[in-house]
């Protein structure tokens, strides 16, 4: 019995010395010299790629903050390089296709306004009501509409960056009806498609246009007078306009 006992030990201390040898025999061999063509697709890892392999099978990763080319913003977006304002409108340029309102619900499109066959005396002014452009530019344009007209305008215009029903609440304060047409422009498009943006947030509390004058032939910019300073009253004036009109048509 002792030695039955003790036979049965040995076999089970046999059989479990010899799995226990086999395992670590097993994890401290060497890999197995197999062509690579034959693993199996999740062996086909970080080895191969490593080479310059195509993987297989990668695993997911997360998608970087920051590229080659710079950072990326907050909502994962490379941040857009500043940029540069179209120039103030040159002779010879298009008029531009922007959309205006005349009244409060008329839309107006500036570039047939001032399309082929016909001459327009356009003006702009940094915001209806401020002192300036009640005062001096509109009323003198009013006055001088009836010369603007019988020298070749076909239209006397202003264009103000502010809501329909402020722009024809000021005409109608400073009696522009059948002598200048006033129309609004909310979005500032004009300014901005000509490049004559004022800032004057420190006084009007945004964006504005720049005060200035302009005679528009066939659909392009035949004179323009913008003031140097953009809220001035000197050259985009009633009486320098109508000059420059004159010099147009006459050299037409």
């Amino acid at each position: 019995m002792v030695a039955g006992g003790g036979g049965r030990a040995t076999r089970r201390a046999g059989r479990g010395g010899v799995g226990r040898g086999r395992r670590r025999r097993v994890d401290t061999l060497p890999w197995p010299s197999v062509p690579s063509a034959a693993l199996p697709p999740s062996h086909h890892g970080p080895q191969r790629e490593s080479h310059g392999l195509q993987a297989t099978h990668r695993a997911p990763c997360r998608r970087p903050t920051a590229r080659r080319g710079g950072a990326r913003a907050p909502g994962g977006t490379r941040p857009r390089a500043p940029t540069t304002p179209p120039p103030a409108p040159q002779v010879g340029d298009a008029v531009p296709s922007v959309q205006l309102t005349a009244g409060t619900d008329t839309a107006i499109d500036l570039a047939e306004l001032a399309g082929a066959g016909r001459t327009v005396v356009l003006f702009t002014v940094p915001g209806a009501f401020t002192p300036t452009c009640s005062g001096t530019h509109l009323p003198g344009f009013i006055k001088s509409a009836p010369d603007l007209k019988a020298a070749g305008a076909d239209e006397v215009v202003c264009v103000a960056p502010n809501d329909a029903f402020v722009t024809a609440a000021w005409a109608a304060s400073a009696g522009a009806e059948g002598a200048v047409t006033v129309l609004a422009d909310p979005h500032n498009a004009l300014a901005a498609a000509w490049g004559i943006v004022l800032d004057a947030e420190a006084k009007l509390g945004n964006k504005r246009v720049k005060r200035a004058s302009f005679v528009l032939k066939d659909g392009k910019v035949a004179a323009a007078a913008v003031e140097p300073d953009g809220g001035g009253a000197t050259c985009s004036l009633a009486a320098p306009t109508l000059a420059e009109l004159k010099r147009v048509l006459a050299a037409a």
